[in-house]
């Protein structure tokens, strides 16, 4: 029981959604327990007789249904469908009531015509009579009994046959013949949303930036793809009819055993049956099914030979892992009875090994083992080990960026494209000020469910601030308001946040005084965190700002790292020298002061940055910008919500359009973003400027304590997000030879991971994460420009994340490895 809590401990909080567990042994319900809240609003627990809906798991009811007309004499599985439902088209191949059974009928999941709508499918009114007339719109994507394709339409369409095939509702049907008889109480197809349904579970989502929200479907009315409510301890009469054949009897039984055709013909480990995909796990035979929906998650997971079944629901919709978590538990529960898992181990052969801590490149091999890096050096093949021949690639640990706005779409894009197809199998999230709060919820969220890359985070000051001084945020914070701050740290920091961030050109942190900063970041460092900061001003008050960050360090003790380290004006230009002698000066000091950098001479963000003083109607202060920050022609508008098709343009280019000064564009710009801004709407524009000066980059990437970052996003309009690695060692290593290849690996990979405080990643050592690349030096290299930002880069071979393919071959796999990466002292589970 403590093993089985353990697994669900982080879901377990009074505050978030969770689970119900049943665990069922040879018939009996052995184990049931409920983790987190059914109702956050009234604070009412999860418990075994908690009903849920258990999504897509409902299909083997609508199966089953099917079975006992076909004991009845009322159905035959090789009949047409359209023998029932005549009115869809006559195919060119006639789709069998098998064929919707084994999802291999062809038809079009109607889910893809709502989504190409532009619907949101949790939200949208839809009755039966509506997919119906969806399913005769859309022909077959492919002739009936060509392949398997899993279709939500073929068991919505199997649901319209129980009916019409027995003259009972499917809901009424499966009341009568299978819950009924089986004391299943609490179990019903819930096609009608104005019913009360007792101790139902509220479903979440947790989507990533944002709180837990509600999610209603009280207008979604069709069934037999899904909607049965149910508890774990009513799966576990079914579960035993499975055994005892109450319901149906022998020949019930032989129908739902069976296991359909191959989903894939060339791999025949997993079939779909009647409902349940037949498989194994261990050696030991399998028959499973997962489930989500609109809030709710759930897994239905038996091992029929051994007589034991697992059942979780959830109300998270976000609940990826529910099938591995079943897994631990028939683990736990069988014991010896289970054959220990095999390890997966894969032997690298023959690359040129860049180990991340700035030694010479070497001849050799390494090997993974679960994980980890089990070993490196000349390695001879295991029996029945995998191989890769990595010859003339080079081998190095996975990038980590530790600078990173990906972690603002990874709820969006999972997959981290932008990331992974550049190397990075580790981001750092939470800058500039502003982080996912509160960042337990957001560690669980990854818990639930996992992205293929691993994350870390700081905590934000403006997200603090914002907290505590609402929209009363331009003037400086009372020494109350800095007390309640600091309070909303605390958790944050034990939550296992690196440290605290700021964004001190950006509302709300411009408003802060030095002093308000110096006594959060005294909280952090009394956590064992850091403090990262876009600094106070990357051009007209630049020395000022960066003494300020040094003070920070000294008074709080505390190490401390500049954002995208820059020389963003024109009087500043050249001045990277000076500014070098001063962080190395400020280090022998004590001062434990470092930066990150990436390999572009112009920035992302938004136009108000330009306007320290918020004077933003100030035509002097606009042709200022202008003269000494970013010219007109380089300034480019990434995003312009107010008017869309100047996106791309530059402020020179929107200027002749409008027939006027570029300073008076700039002052336009800014009024109309803003004035749609008050309405309500966020993220109204963003602007790409031409700022620095290619020595002065060069110069800073080239210092000892400089590591590489992107500061990019995963769908963003600055090619950094998906360029900036592959540029260095293309541009800067390759071509330029700024950087020999063992400085430039080590300052994306060891000296990045000291930086932040990350363990057991960013080294080519035995016992670290394996977390990798693999890159052909003599190609790899940035293709993202500004007019096509997403472009994917050349030669980066094969990404792994915890020892899992997440990249090969130009294309992201469905792996998702990735960890939450909490501060050594608050977690150990994947580092850092």
């Amino acid at each position: 029981m403590e093993q089985i809590d353990a697994l669900f401990s982080v879901w377990s909080a009074a505050d978030r959604p969770g689970c119900a567990v049943g665990v069922v042994e040879r018939g009996e319900l052995a184990f049931a327990r409920g983790y987190g809240m059914a109702n956050l609003e009234h604070a009412v627990p999860i418990t075994p007789a908690t009903v849920f809906d258990i999504g897509s798991v409902s299909k083997q009811f609508t199966a089953a249904s099917i079975a006992l007309l076909v004991i009845d004499g009322k159905v035959s599985l090789d009949d047409d469908i359209r023998r029932f439902v005549p009115e869809l088209p006559e195919y060119a191949a006639p789709v069998t009531v098998r064929h919707l059974l084994h999802h291999r009928g062809g038809l079009k999941d109607y889910i893809d015509p709502l989504v190409d709508s532009g619907a949101d499918v949790a939200d949208v009114t839809t009755s039966a009579e509506a997919l119906a007339a969806i399913v005769r719109e859309h022909e077959v994507d492919f002739p009936a009994g060509e392949r398997y394709e899993y279709s939500n339409t073929g068991y919505f369409l199997l649901g319209v046959i129980v009916e019409r095939a027995s003259g009972l509702p499917l809901p009424r049907f499966a009341e009568e013949r299978i819950f009924r008889p089986l004391d299943m109480r609490a179990t019903h197809f819930h096609g009608d949303h104005t019913e009360l349904v007792r101790n139902r579970a509220t479903g979440y989502s947790l989507p990533l930036g944002s709180t837990r929200v509600a999610i209603d479907t009280s207008d979604w009315e069709q069934v037999g793809d899904g909607s049965v409510f149910t508890t774990v301890e009513d799966l576990a009469r079914w579960v035993d009819n499975f055994e005892s054949g109450a319901v149906g009897g022998p020949r019930f039984l032989e129908l739902m055993a069976l296991p359909g055709l191959p989903e894939d013909e060339s791999e025949i480990a997993t079939t779909y049956g009647l409902g349940q995909a037949h498989g194994s796990w261990r050696g030991l035979r399998t028959v499973r099914h997962g489930g989500s929906w609109a809030g709710y998650s759930a897994q239905l997971l038996r091992l029929p030979d051994q007589r034991v079944a697992v059942a979780i629901l959830c109300n998270v919709a976000e609940a990826d892992v529910l099938g591995e978590r079943a897994e631990q538990i028939a683990e736990l529960v069988l014991g010896d009875r289970v054959a220990a898992p095999a390890v997966a181990s894969l032997l690298i052969r023959n690359a040129t090994i860049v180990d991340g801590t700035g030694a010479r490149r070497r001849r050799g091999d390494l090997r993974i083992v679960g994980d980890r890096i089990e070993e490196i050096g000349k390695l001879a093949p295991r029996s029945g080990e995998a191989t890769l021949d990595a010859s003339g690639r080079v081998l190095a640990p996975g990038f980590i960026d530790t600078h990173s706005h990906a972690d603002e779409g990874l709820g969006e894009h999972p997959d981290a494209l932008g990331a992974v197809s550049q190397g990075i199998t580790t981001i750092v999230g939470g800058q500039d000020g502003g982080s996912i709060a509160p960042l337990a919820d957001y560690f669980a969220r990854l818990e639930w469910a996992p992205t293929s890359v691993n994350v870390a985070s700081y905590v934000g000051h403006g997200t603090l601030r914002g907290q505590v001084m609402g929209d009363d945020f331009r003037r400086n914070a009372t020494a109350a308001e800095i007390a309640a701050m600091a309070e909303l740290l605390d958790p944050e920091m034990a939550a296992g946040a690196l440290g605290l961030s700021t964004g001190l050109e950006y509302d709300p942190g411009i408003y802060s005084s030095r002093q308000e900063i110096i006594e959060l970041a005294r909280v952090a460092a009394r956590h064992g965190g850091r403090y990262i900061s876009h600094v106070r001003s990357e051009d007209r008050q630049f020395w000022d700002a960066i003494e300020e960050l040094l003070e920070i360090g000294r008074e709080a003790q505390i190490p401390v790292q500049i954002s995208h380290v820059k020389l963003a004006m024109r009087s500043l230009w050249g001045e990277a020298p000076r500014l070098l002698a001063r962080l190395d000066r400020a280090r022998r000091e004590g001062i434990d002061v470092t930066a990150d950098i990436y390999p572009y001479l112009y920035w992302h963000s938004t136009l108000t940055v330009l306007f320290p003083d918020r004077d933003f109607d100030n035509l002097e202060t606009a042709q200022l910008v202008l003269d000494q920050i970013a010219p007109a022609d380089g300034l480019l508008l990434g995003r312009y919500l107010p008017e869309p098709a100047w996106a791309g343009k530059t402020v020179a280019e929107v200027a002749q359009l409008r027939g006027e000064t570029p300073a008076a564009t700039l002052v336009e710009l800014i009024r109309r973003a803003q004035l749609m801004e008050a309405s309500g709407v966020e993220d109204v524009e963003s602007v790409i400027g031409t700022s620095m000066r290619k020595d002065d980059l060069e110069r800073l990437l080239r210092w000892k304590e400089t590591n590489l970052c992107t500061d990019g996003e995963l769908d963003g309009r600055h090619p950094r997000g998906f360029g900036a690695y592959p540029r260095v060692l293309g541009r800067y290593v390759r071509e330029r030879q700024l950087l020999s290849l063992e400085t430039a690996i080590r300052k994306m990979t060891a000296l990045a991971a000291d930086h932040v405080g990350i363990r057991d990643r960013g080294r080519l050592v035995p016992g670290a994460f394996a977390d990798l690349v693999l890159f052909d030096p003599a190609a790899v290299a940035d293709r993202a420009t500004t007019s096509e930002p997403q472009a994917l880069s050349a030669g980066i071979d094969r990404v792994w994340v915890n020892g899992q393919v997440v990249y090969a071959d130009g294309e992201t796999t469905w792996a998702r490895p990735g960890t939450a990466l909490h501060r050594p002292d608050t977690r150990t589970r994947g580092g850092p």
